[in-house]
């Protein structure tokens, strides 16, 4: 498994006070995808490098992606609640779209907080085309 980072129109994704936003610090850009076949064809997670905390979609439209511990059950292999594994698919424009396997949103940018960083919500209205390239 090696580390990514992501970007979304040239700025990073990233991890703040527990929200995940574009235009971040770039040492919390680092992340690490992993296949859950378990899960399915196209079912992945999205870890902070060197971390357990990861993605995990919002109950509803319109609200932040958070950044938290995963959690797993015990089982071998170790089976994720949907909230927490995303469906990665390529755009014809190039990118990729990230879309979260509980409610079938895609990620997309939401409008700038205080500061200056903007939130990445589910079913904004519009899929972002993330950028995946290795750290």
């Amino acid at each position: 498994m090696s580390t990514k980072q992501l970007h979304i129109d040239g700025k990073p994704v990233a991890a703040e006070k527990g929200t995940l936003v574009v235009g971040g610090s770039a040492e919390g850009a680092r992340w690490q995808i992993e296949r859950q076949p378990q899960h399915g064809q196209n079912a992945y997670t999205i870890t902070r490098d060197g971390s357990n905390e990861g993605w995990v979609a919002p109950d509803g439209a319109g609200r932040p992606i958070t950044v938290r511990p995963l959690i797993t059950t015990k089982s071998l292999p170790p089976h994720h609640p949907n909230n927490q594994l995303w469906q990665i698919s390529p755009l014809d424009q190039g990118g990729h779209s990230i879309t979260s396997l509980a409610n079938e949103l895609s990620a997309g940018v939401g409008g700038p907080d205080s500061s200056g960083s903007q939130p990445i919500v589910l079913g904004n209205g519009g899929t972002s085309s993330v950028v995946i390239t290795n750290a």
